[in-house]
C-alpha cells in the first residue's frame, strides 16, 4: 500500500490534469445536444484504458450512448508491472 500511496503522490499533478482533461468534456446524457460529447468522452476512456496496459480497449455504439469496454487479464503478483492508472466513470 505505500508504494501506491507513493506512486500516487508523486504523480499527483499528472492525474489531477487527466482528470480536469476529462472533466472538461461537457458529457451530459441527458440534453440531445451533447451525444457528439457523449461519444468524445468514451474515445477519452478508451484511450486511457488503452495507455494503461488494457489489452482490449472498446467502444460499442448504442441506440443510447456508447459503452467502453476495457479488459485487462494480466492481474495478479506474476504480471509485469504496468504503468498503475485510475480510471474514475
Amino acid at each position: 500500500m505505500d508504494k501506491a500511496l507513493h506512486y500516487t503522490k508523486k504523480h499527483q499533478t499528472q492525474f489531477l490534469e487527466q482528470l480536469k482533461s476529462f472533466l472538461r468534456i461537457e458529457c451530459i446524457s441527458a440534453q440531445e445536444a451533447h451525444r457528439p460529447d457523449m461519444v468524445h468522452a468514451a474515445e477519452w476512456l478508451r484511450d486511457q484504458l488503452t495507455e494503461a496496459g488494457f489489452v482490449r480497449a472498446e467502444i460499442f455504439p448504442t441506440q443510447g450512448h456508447p459503452v467502453v469496454y476495457g479488459e485487462w487479464l494480466a492481474a495478479g503478483p506474476e504480471a509485469p508491472i504496468r504503468r498503475p492508472k485510475l480510471v474514475l466513470k
